[in-house]
Formats: C-alpha cells, sequence, structure tokens
C-alpha cells in the first residue's frame, strides 16, 4: 500500500488519494466527495484501504477533508430526502424508492467509515479545512484527535428532522462536550466557529488558514515519534474510560511488562529507579543492589 489511487480522473468529485509521509498515512479526500453520493466501486477500494491499513505498518492515519460543499440547494435537496424517507405514511411515497435506496448507501458507507475509524488497531487524526456541515461532523468527531483550520465553520442549515444518526453527531457531542452544549450545538446555532469547538474542546488543535496542512502533517509527524504501538495503547485505554474503575484497573493495569527490560524498579513500592545511585528507593527508604535490581 502507498503512493495515490489514481485510476480515476481527477476532476471526479469522489475523488480520494494516499500518501505515505514516514509512519504516517493521509488520506486526502476531494472538496465536496462526502457529499455527492456513494458510488460502489469507489467506495469499495476505500474499503480495501482501511482493511491493509488496520494490519499494515502505517497504522497512524491523518484524514484530510476539505470544505463539505453543500450549496443551499443541495442541503434543501438533502432535507426534503430525510423528510421523505422518514415520513410515516411510507405509501405515499412509494415512487422514492430510488431515493430512499439512495440515502440507505449513503447512511451505511458513513456508518462503515466511522466503524473504521475507531477500530483500536489505528489511531486516527482528523484534519478539516472549510464550511463543515453539520450533518457530516461525525465524521470528524470520530477521529481521535481532531485539528482545524482557523477558517473552518459548522454550520446547521436546520434539518427538519435533526441530524442523521448515520454519523453519529448526538452520541459524540453528548460525550465530548455534555448534554447541555451539545443541545446548544444542535439546536442553538446555526454557525459554529472553529474557536468556540476549540473552546469546546471537540476539536483539539487550530491552525493558521494559509498554514493548515502543512502544520496539520507535523503535528501527525511529532505524535508519530511517540510510537504507534503507544498510541493504540493509548486509544485502548482511552475507549474503555467508561468502565466502571475496578474492571478499568483490572484491564489497563496490567501493562509493566511492556515496559523495556532495562528499566530498574523497586520490588517493594514500584518507583522507577532509573538513574538512582544512592543505594536506597527514595520513594519507600528500602535497599538497592548494585547491579540496579534490589
Amino acid at each position: 500500500m502507498g503512493g495515490a489511487y489514481t485510476d480515476y480522473p481527477s476532476d471526479d468529485l469522489r475523488f480520494w488519494s494516499t500518501e505515505v509521509v514516514g509512519s504516517v498515512t493521509i488520506l486526502r479526500f476531494a472538496p465536496g466527495s462526502i457529499s455527492v453520493g456513494v458510488d460502489l466501486r469507489r467506495i469499495g477500494t476505500l474499503w480495501e484501504l482501511f482493511d491493509e491499513l488496520v494490519v499494515g505498518p502505517h497504522r497512524l492515519l491523518l484524514t484530510s477533508f476539505p470544505s463539505s460543499g453543500l450549496n443551499h440547494g443541495a442541503l434543501v435537496q438533502l432535507n426534503e430526502c430525510f423528510r421523505r424517507v422518514n415520513v410515516a405514511d411510507e405509501s405515499t411515497y412509494a415512487g422514492d424508492s430510488r431515493a430512499r435506496t439512495e440515502l440507505a448507501r449513503e447512511e451505511v458507507a458513513m456508518q462503515r467509515y466511522i466503524t473504521y475509524l475507531r477500530d483500536p488497531r489505528l489511531f486516527v487524526v482528523g484534519s478539516y479545512q472549510g464550511e463543515l456541515d453539520i450533518h457530516f461532523l461525525g465524521l470528524l468527531l470520530a477521529c481521535d484527535f481532531r485539528i482545524a483550520s482557523e477558517d473552518t465553520v459548522i454550520v446547521n442549515r436546520g434539518h427538519p428532522l435533526g441530524v442523521s444518526p448515520a454519523t453519529a453527531v448526538p452520541w459524540f457531542l453528548t460525550r465530548i462536550v455534555g448534554q447541555d452544549h451539545a443541545l446548544e450545538i444542535l439546536l442553538g446555532c446555526e454557525e459554529l466557529s472553529a474557536r468556540r469547538a476549540y473552546e469546546l474542546g471537540f476539536v483539539h488543535r487550530l491552525t493558521k488558514t494559509g498554514s493548515h496542512e502543512r502544520d496539520s502533517i507535523a503535528f501527525v509527524e511529532a505524535v508519530a515519534a511517540k510510537g504507534v504501538k503507544n498510541l493504540l495503547r493509548l486509544k485502548r485505554a482511552l475507549g474503555r474510560s467508561s468502565v466502571p474503575l475496578d474492571k478499568y484497573l483490572e484491564v489497563e493495569g496490567v501493562g509493566l511488562e511492556h515496559l523495556p527490560v532495562t528499566t530498574p524498579f523497586c520490588t517493594n513500592c514500584g518507583y522507577n529507579l532509573t538513574g538512582n545511585v544512592s543505594g536506597t528507593c527514595p520513594e519507600c527508604g528500602r535497599a538497592i543492589h548494585q547491579d540496579g535490581g534490589e
């Protein structure tokens, strides 16, 4: 895996490409690529990419989205489609079976994409720049770390039945910012700036507009230096943080065996004795043997 998928025309709005930089895979989506409909052949190659990533050497992923590219007309059409599909009397819209099928494909694709992002075998940094319709916000919130340029704005144009569950926006927002702020965002904001998103905590880092991609890549390379295995262990630990504390400690508290065997620890209290030459443990006062052990 590597290089770019260039077998599709560059002017195809559904076009996406990949690049490998060191131990980082960069997945770039073209402008408008998340709002033009699902092409099964093209989306299938994206699933193939993820299947390669989760077992490959480059499991630190940077996903880069430009503006979602939804103009007012496209939003009106999308909202009308949701209204038709969710109406109680489906027989009234029997002629809309094609619209229902297309929307189902969209939702299944977004659900599968989010499932890949949450896979514990990948650590994912999400990068966004431009206008992001709140319908697609879950695609960013599903990432483990989220970066946005200062000019990014999240827009809520009043989806008549709220946000589709396909991208799990309410689920993510409630867990990240709490129910009150989630309601504020979903019901009270027509536009939400990247600065406000940063203040609320669902964007971790802001970048300058003119250097967004460069700064995002530099950050991810710095994160990669910490070791992908360590990042995946961190993701696993964070993902389990909602379980009861005793269960969390039972599962996550076992981890010292992964430390280098040359790291000396006090067998009495577990204190890290690296660099200690005093002959005693500074934590509990127990004598230390000359070989660095006890």
